[in-house]
């Protein structure tokens, strides 16, 4: 019996050998670029999410601050140890010296025996706020002791001492307790970018800092 031509044609339409170790190699270069791919784009997430991670509590404690310094009535820096006793001491810069400090006293209201301190713990180098209250001033009204309360740690890993100073609209730093003065709060801080990775020197610590400005509305 002789066979049709349409028979021979039919069988020889399937791969070859060749034809399929191409394919299959193109396929494999697809799969590892589509792995390289997303392994890049989880290193990426990586990065950014610590990086929001680090400011994002810096972020909300300069908020806080430069809101609470617009409502304020009086404004002091200087310095502050919280020693975890029931009297603290705040030591606020006198005239005569650079309004530079790493701790902010705001008075909300005339009322001067309660209000907020926004300060450095220079110990555990985190940025945090106490309530206090009780307040006895001394007479030159920079230095006054009084009891604390609601301690909380605004942002973590600050490594800058003086964080806030006192500015005029220029930028020049003032030198008495102006209260129509510009705030300027300062946070830098060191946080690991990729936490998988290597700790030490020229390794993947990465630097951040945060600023903002802020005067009180209403200006006596």
């Amino acid at each position: 019996m002789k066979l049709s031509p349409d028979f021979y044609r039919s069988s020889s339409n399937g791969f070859t050998l060749p034809e399929i170790l191409i394919a299959m190699t193109i396929f494999i270069f697809l799969i590892g670029a589509v792995v390289v791919t997303q392994l890049f784009a989880v290193r990426i997430y990586y990065l950014a999410a610590t990086k929001l991670t680090a400011t994002g509590d810096g972020r909300r404690a300069v908020s806080s601050i430069r809101e609470q310094v617009r409502e304020a009535k009086t404004i002091y820096i200087g310095s502050f140890t919280n020693t975890g006793s029931s009297s603290q001491i705040f030591a606020s810069v006198g005239d005569g010296t650079n309004e530079v400090g790493s701790a902010l006293l705001i008075f909300p209201t005339t009322n001067t025996t309660y209000g907020t301190i926004f300060y450095k713990d220079q110990v555990a180098g985190n940025l945090c706020s106490v309530a206090f209250n009780n307040v006895v001033t001394s007479s030159d009204g920079l230095v006054f002791t009084g009891s604390i309360q609601n301690l909380y740690t605004n942002a973590p890993f600050v490594t800058n001492y003086t964080v806030f100073q006192a500015e005029d609209y220029r930028g020049n730093i003032l030198q008495n307790n102006n209260n129509s003065r510009v705030i300027h709060v300062t946070l830098q801080f060191y946080q690991l970018e990729y936490p998988v990775a290597g700790i030490g020197t020229n390794q993947l610590y990465d630097y951040y800092q945060l600023q903002t400005r802020a005067t009180r509305r209403t200006i006596d």
